[in-house]
């Protein structure tokens, strides 16, 4: 078990998914000081590898920044400066705050499961790419993307600190929607997914690769009627990469 604290900020501004990697380097630039949580980078230019803590979101079609833990002392730095007013697109755009949540949110894992809604889920890297597509059998693809989740669960909780020493369960019970989305100018299987696990999951916070910008977003499932999409929408034809 473990506490964590977790600001989401809702702006008025709307961005399109494409748009949320620009809005997040305006962010980075307007910053005074370097501080890596924005960037992902060290002073000596490497990437960091570990999970955001500083994640940029789409609510609808408005910008939304979550910031966990030590991601909300540093998103304090963007929030004390005198004007929000950012360069995007070459075009001055001031965001103007329209909700802020603060909340403190307890980790644990139970003895039952809750179902949980993922939008735009980077599950695939390349090797498990091939793996997927190549295989036939519903039920191992099902069984593969079930433990790359789990990963992407537990790769979250490493980021907040939280050793899980429990065994966790996650079930897979729907691709809700299967979709496409180009990021850095590559195609990547994102789909949107419905699934249940045992691990108490905060809403709005991200699973998977790129969740900074905008992608894997956990929302828990109260009423299966409010899931965004009509269940068992299928593109089954893979992009070309």
């Amino acid at each position: 078990m473990k506490k964590i604290q977790i600001l989401r900020l809702v702006f008025e501004n709307h961005f399109s998914l494409d748009e949320i990697p620009v809005v997040r380097a305006a962010i980075a630039r307007a910053i005074p000081e370097n501080d890596v949580l924005f960037h992902h980078h060290r002073d000596d230019e490497l990437l960091l590898y570990h999970y955001p803590l500083i994640q940029y979101k789409l609510k609808g079609s408005r910008l939304m920044v979550t910031c966990i833990e030590q991601g909300f002392e540093s998103f304090q730095q963007f929030m004390n400066l005198n004007h929000w007013t950012l360069d995007i697109h070459q075009q001055s755009t001031t965001l103007q705050v329209d909700r802020v949540y603060l909340n403190r949110f307890t980790l644990q894992v139970f003895d039952v499961s809750s179902t949980y809604f993922l939008s735009n889920w980077m599950a695939l890297n390349e090797e498990n790419y091939k793996k997927y597509f190549s295989t036939p059998a519903l039920v191992e693809r099902v069984q593969l993307l079930e433990r790359i989740l789990t990963a992407h669960i537990l790769s979250f909780a490493k980021g907040v600190g939280w050793l899980i020493d429990k065994p966790i369960k996650v079930v897979l019970h729907d691709l809700v929607k299967e979709r496409w989305s180009t990021y850095k100018g590559i195609q990547f299987f994102t789909p949107d997914i419905l699934f249940s696990t045992n691990v108490s999951l905060p809403n709005d916070i991200g699973l998977g690769k790129a969740v900074s910008v905008g992608f894997g977003m956990v929302e828990r499932v109260k009423n299966q009627a409010n899931i965004p999409y009509t269940l068992n929408q299928r593109q089954d034809e893979p992009a070309k990469r």
